[in-house]
C-alpha cells in the first residue's frame, strides 16, 4: 500500500509545483510589464494580449457600451488605433455594416496578424489592417468620421503628436474618442486628456462614465 500511495502522490506534487511556479512566473511577468510600461510607455506585449479580453475588462467597460458611447453608426469611415488582438475590431466592423469602412492601425506585427486572422474568420470585408505607429504612419487627411483609442493613448510616448495627427485625420465635424479603464497601467485622467485635446484644437463633445471607466469624445471644429 505504501508503494502504491507513493506512486500517485509524487506526480501530484510535481504538478502542484509546476502550476505554482508557472503562476509565479506569469505574475512576475505582468508586474514587470506594468512597471516597464509606466516607465517607458510600452505597448501591451502580444503575449499578454488575452488580458485585453478578460472578463474584468468586459465588466468594467462592456463592448456594446463602448461602441454606443463613442457614437459609432452604420456607414461611418472609422480609424481604430491600437486594436491589440482585435477584440473590438470585429464588433465595430459589424456595426459599421457594408456601407462603412474600418482601418485598424496596430504597431505590433504579431498583434496585427492576429487581427487579420480574426477579421478573416469573421468573414468581414470592410476592414483594413495596417501596421505602423500613429505618430509616423501616413494617414489620409480629413478622411475619417470617427477615430478611437481604447486604453491606448498612454502607451504612446508622444501623446500630443498622436492627438494632433489624429485631429488632421478626422474630417471637420468628426469625432476623436478615447476610452480609459481604471487599473490599466497607462490610465489617463480626463483632466490631462482634455488639456491635450484643447491644445490640439479639439472641442469636448461628450463625456460618459466615471473614474472606473469613461469614454470622452472630442470634435474637430467644422
Amino acid at each position: 500500500m505504501a508503494g502504491r500511495f507513493h506512486t500517485y502522490e509524487v506526480p501530484s506534487m510535481n504538478l502542484f509545483r509546476f502550476s505554482f511556479t508557472l503562476a509565479i512566473a506569469l505574475l512576475g511577468g505582468v508586474i514587470a510589464w506594468r512597471y516597464a510600461s509606466r516607465r517607458w510607455q510600452l505597448p501591451c506585449p502580444a503575449i499578454f494580449g488575452g488580458i485585453l479580453e478578460s472578463r474584468i475588462r468586459e465588466w468594467a467597460a462592456p463592448t456594446p457600451l463602448i461602441l454606443e458611447r463613442m457614437g459609432l453608426r452604420p456607414g461611418m469611415k472609422t480609424l481604430e488605433v491600437g486594436p491589440g488582438v482585435g477584440y473590438l475590431t470585429v464588433p465595430v466592423a459589424r456595426r459599421l455594416g457594408e456601407a462603412g469602412w474600418l482601418v485598424a492601425l496596430e504597431i505590433q506585427a504579431q498583434m496585427a496578424r492576429q487581427v487579420r486572422e480574426r477579421v478573416v474568420e469573421a468573414g468581414l470585408e470592410n476592414v483594413e489592417v495596417r501596421e505602423g505607429d500613429v505618430t509616423a504612419t501616413p494617414l489620409e487627411p480629413a478622411e475619417y468620421d470617427l477615430a478611437f483609442l481604447v486604453t491606448v493613448l498612454g502607451e504612446i510616448p508622444d501623446r500630443d503628436l498622436a492627438i494632433a495627427r489624429l485631429r488632421e485625420a478626422i474630417r471637420p465635424g468628426g469625432t476623436l474618442s478615447f476610452t480609459e479603464i481604471f487599473g490599466d497601467p497607462h490610465y489617463q485622467f480626463y483632466s490631462d486628456l482634455e488639456r491635450r485635446c484643447l491644445a490640439a484644437g479639439l472641442r469636448p463633445a461628450a463625456h460618459h462614465g466615471n473614474w472606473l471607466s469613461y469614454t470622452a469624445n472630442f470634435r474637430r471644429p467644422s
